[in-house]
């Protein structure tokens, strides 16, 4: 059967696979492809999702990577265009069928995990963020950070995500320090409860973080990109979009390809003009799921590791925060009163809640409405911001 394909486009797997055997011809490895084809970071991991088809890349980056595998880019364009042909030609209109229906089960499964992240958000928000929020509005004299302290830390240099990721969350630390500050020896800290106190104290947070904008020409690129998002998600995304399990699956072109296979497989056994509608519908919906695929893939890594922090957050810090709190004791408290050790203490759940409203603000709309490059930097900086979180609350408790 002959299956119309449009001249220019061609399908990830295609590519991912002449990619793969030109760079085999080429005796190169992923990463030496990788690094001259200009993927710094991950150059070997980004080749192997190309080749695999997790990976579209974007047009310059695509035709910067024939050139290093000696092929000009409209011979690549042709090679993956007539891969792609090929693989169609190879399966069934029942064997494409069946491959839609599995996409959409195993998206499907991404509603769950979704939900498990905002299990774990709430139970990490009430175990330990609110409560260390309520302790600490007890503590007269607390004093609020100071934007020069911020310029005397450390912070790799650059806009890459590892430096945008470090000022996001030394920003939200800003203003989870500029908030508890506020809020010490106040009564009517302690008087919102349930999400309206929450949502008091990420205002707070925003606000304090907000009073480093002065300061940020001496930062640069990628710390303005951090400080927006920073100030910019007063609640957790995420938590937003598990909501609404529709708008969820909308953003995956679920809606779409449901609709669509239901439709297919009634015309599965119509007439030959029919199979060739049918065949049409096939090719729009395959080129949805190849489009949105490397977003489908980042959210699923991102949420698995999110979900897992948070976790940690809501027993380990919760129990340190525990401790800490039978040490000082109840009422209220001259911060200047406490021991070295509890001071340390103090400073190191400022710096666990920053991380830990990191992690819940990281903006799963931008991953799943991201594509090419800008994937693939929204994915490194979502990557980065949970490496440093974690690295900041294991060390801590």
């Amino acid at each position: 059967m002959h299956y119309a394909w449009p001249v220019d486009e061609y399908s990830p797997k295609a590519l991912g696979q002449v990619v793969r055997r030109l760079r085999k011809d080429a005796h190169l490895t992923q990463e030496e492809l990788g690094n001259r084809a200009g993927y710094h970071g991950g150059a070997g991991i980004s080749i192997s999702r190309i080749e695999h088809g997790q990976l579209d890349p974007s047009a310059d980056r695509r035709d910067e990577i024939a050139r290093k595998l000696g092929v000009n880019p409209e011979k690549l364009v042709a090679l993956a265009v007539e891969r792609t042909i090929a693989l169609k030609g190879e399966l069934s209109v029942d064997d494409r069928l069946a491959q839609i229906g599995q996409v959409n089960d195993v998206r499907k499964q991404l509603l769950a995990e979704l939900e498990a992240f905002n299990r774990s958000h709430d139970r990490a928000n009430t175990d330990f963020l609110m409560r260390f929020r309520n302790i600490a509005s007890h503590l007269e004299g607390a004093p609020p950070p100071k934007a020069e302290q911020l310029e005397r830390e450390h912070i790799p240099s650059g806009d890459s995500a590892e430096s945008e990721a470090a000022y996001q969350i030394k920003f939200t630390r800003f203003g989870v320090a500029t908030a508890l500050s506020a809020s010490a020896g106040s009564t009517k800290a302690g008087a919102l409860l349930g999400d309206a106190a929450d949502v008091a104290f990420e205002e707070a947070i925003t606000l304090g973080a907000a009073t480093l904008g002065g300061a940020l020409p001496t930062f640069g690129a990628a710390a303005l990109s951090a400080f927006r998002k920073t100030v910019g998600a007063k609640r957790p995304t995420a938590g937003g979009v598990g909501s609404a399990g529709t708008d969820f699956l909308l953003g995956l072109g679920m809606a779409t390809l449901l609709a669509a296979v239901g439709g297919l497989l009634s015309m599965a056994q119509r007439s030959v003009k029919q199979r060739k509608e049918l065949e049409a519908k096939l090719d729009e919906a395959e080129a949805e799921i190849a489009e949105t695929q490397p977003s489908v893939d980042a959210l699923r890594r991102i949420l698995s590791e999110a979900t897992v922090l948070l976790d940690y957050i809501a027993v380990h810090a919760a129990h340190a925060l525990a401790r800490w709190e039978g040490q000082i004791g109840e009422g209220q408290l001259e911060y200047q009163s406490l021991s070295a050790w509890e001071l340390h203490g103090y400073d190191d759940f400022v710096e666990i809640a920053a991380a830990q409203i990191a992690v819940a603000s990281l903006n799963i709309q931008d991953l799943l409405d991201a594509r090419g490059d800008e994937l693939e930097h929204e994915r490194a900086v979502a990557g980065e911001v949970l490496t440093q979180a974690r690295q900041v609350v294991t060390s801590r408790v």
